[in-house]
C-alpha cells in the first residue's frame, strides 16, 4: 500500500456542523500571528544579513586599499633600511677595509714594474695599519710607510717611476653615501 492510499485511509470529512465560529476565528489568529511572525523573522535576518554584507563589503575594501598601498610602502621601508645600512656600515667597511686596499693596489704595482724603493704617504693615524698589512703581505722591504701631516682619515699617496697612487678610501665612501642619497631621494619623489 501506497503512502497515499494510507493517508487517504485515514482522511475522515469535518462535520461542518460540528465546527463553530470561533474555532475558524482562531484559526485565522493564529495564521495571521504566523504570517506575521515570519515576517518578522524574515526582515530581521535580511537586517542582519545586510549588516554583515555592509561590513564585509568595508572591510573588503580596506584590505583592497591596504594591498594596492604595500608595494609603494614596501618600497618607502626598503629604501630608507637600505640607506641606513650603508650609512652604518660602508664608512666602517672603508675604514677596516683601508690597508688592504692600498696594500693590494701597491703591491700589484710593484711586483709588474720594477720601481726601487717606494715611499708611501698617509694620515698619522694609518701608518700603523698600512706598516702592519705590508709586513703581513710579505711585500717588498723596499716599501716604507711615513706619515705626512696634509694626509687626514684615509687619504694615501705613492709616487714611483712611472706611476702614482692617489686614494682616500673615506672620500670613496662619501661619494657613494651621496649617489645612494641622491638616488633614494629621486626614488622618493617617482613613488
Amino acid at each position: 500500500m501506497s503512502a497515499l492510499n494510507s493517508i487517504l485511509e485515514n482522511f475522515e470529512p469535518v462535520d461542518a456542523g460540528a465546527s463553530d465560529e470561533g474555532d475558524v476565528r482562531s484559526q485565522q489568529l493564529k495564521a495571521a500571528a504566523y504570517a506575521e511572525g515570519f515576517s518578522a523573522g524574515e526582515a530581521a535576518a535580511k537586517t542582519k544579513h545586510d549588516a554583515e554584507s555592509e561590513f564585509f563589503a568595508e572591510a573588503a575594501d580596506q584590505i583592497s586599499r591596504a594591498l594596492g598601498a604595500m608595494p609603494q610602502r614596501l618600497n618607502e621601508q626598503l629604501t630608507e633600511a637600505l640607506s641606513a645600512i650603508m650609512h652604518k656600515t660602508l664608512p666602517t667597511l672603508a675604514a677596516k677595509g683601508f690597508a688592504d686596499e692600498v696594500t693590494a693596489a701597491v703591491i700589484e704595482h710593484v711586483n709588474t714594474e720594477s720601481c726601487g724603493s717606494l715611499v708611501i704617504k698617509t694620515s698619522e693615524e694609518r701608518v700603523a695599519d698600512l706598516t702592519a698589512a705590508f709586513e703581513a703581505s710579505g711585500g717588498d722591504q723596499s716599501v716604507r710607510v711615513e706619515a705626512d701631516p696634509a694626509f687626514s682619515g684615509s687619504m694615501v699617496a705613492a709616487n714611483w717611476e712611472s706611476a702614482g697612487l692617489e686614494m682616500d678610501v673615506e672620500a670613496v665612501a662619501q661619494s657613494v653615501l651621496e649617489a645612494l642619497d641622491k638616488y633614494l631621494s629621486q626614488f622618493r619623489k617617482e613613488a
